[in-house]
């Protein structure tokens, strides 16, 4: 470190840091065993299969040691089991989901080529996405909706028939907020997006894509939803809020961004923000159990 980076990390009469042993799980470990689990429980349907796997986990030593680790199983079993029971009653088996292959020219000397990943077997098919991390900064859902959608668009462009999908995710608000422990929502492509139509949406996602690469396109909260005129006024609370400090654009742009060197009349940030307005409209509303997507 201090040859290369000149960084000197020694420090006098420092302290060791004492052996700490934890008695919790990060959502990130959460996460990856809810999904272990799922997909254990959906392939081996022994009833002792669950504990086996427990007895593994513990041996691992991704849990705390017992009685420590029993209430991060606890939240991991209560987790799976809404999942399998929302899954079991829209009849989606999870081992039988496939991908499905695309290969379609967009516009001239654009292709997109690859895979819908996730979909049921069969005609009409339906694409999934399930997801298991928790916490409000790194929450899946509504990425995921997005992710969803647009693969419907690609499936439409290239004349696949996967007419909607099915977004299954770990509530934000679970445990803490027992009522819901996951969400579920179907999504679906309004009928006015035809096959020409999409193929031109997916035309300006690649032409994002592009711009995306080479500009940082950051939406500094809410200033690229709201009208011109209210740009600078949503800009201004973002900058200086209190979590500012912690965002992704504080780090790009720094302390002190100015408005006018980001989204001046020419700037491919504007541009880029718009073309995401035409894409894909999700509805504002959270209570729809159908996500039309227009």
């Amino acid at each position: 470190m201090r040859q290369t980076l000149e960084m000197f990390i020694y420090r006098k009469n420092e302290q060791e840091t004492p052996a700490t042993i934890p008695l919790e799980i990060d959502k990130k470990t959460a996460a990856g065993l809810a999904k272990d689990l799922l997909w254990l429980t959906s392939i081996d349907e022994a009833p002792d299969a669950p504990e086996t796997w427990r007895a593994e986990v513990r041996r691992s030593g991704v849990v705390p040691p017992a009685p420590f680790g029993d209430e991060a199983f606890q939240e991991v079993d209560d987790l799976v089991q809404a999942m399998k029971s929302v899954l079991d009653q829209s009849n989606i088996d999870i081992c039988a989901l496939v991908p499905v292959a695309i290969d379609i020219e967009v516009s001239p000397g654009i292709k997109l080529v690859g895979y819908i990943p996730n979909c049921t077997p069969g005609a009409p098919m339906v694409a999934t996405e399930i997801c298991y991390r928790a916490g409000a900064k790194a929450y899946e859902y509504t990425p995921a909706l997005r992710r969803l959608a647009i693969r419907l668009l690609i499936a439409r462009a290239a004349g696949v028939e996967i007419n909607k999908g099915f977004v299954l995710a770990r509530h934000e608000g679970w445990p803490n907020k027992p009522d819901h422990i996951v969400r579920f929502r179907t999504v679906m492509l309004a009928a006015s997006i035809t096959q020409a139509k999409a193929k031109e949406r997916l035309a300006m996602l690649c032409e994002m894509a592009r711009t995306a690469l080479v500009t940082p396109c950051a939406s500094f909260g809410k200033t690229t939803d709201v009208e011109n005129d209210e740009m600078v006024n949503s800009f201004d609370s973002f900058v200086s809020g209190d979590d500012f400090h912690q965002s992704s654009e504080f780090i790009v742009f720094g302390d002190n961004p100015e408005f006018d060197e980001i989204f001046h009349l020419k700037s491919p940030v504007i541009k880029f923000w718009q073309l995401h307005r035409k894409i894909l409209a999700l509805p504002d509303s959270d209570r729809p159990s159908v996500y039309t997507v227009s």
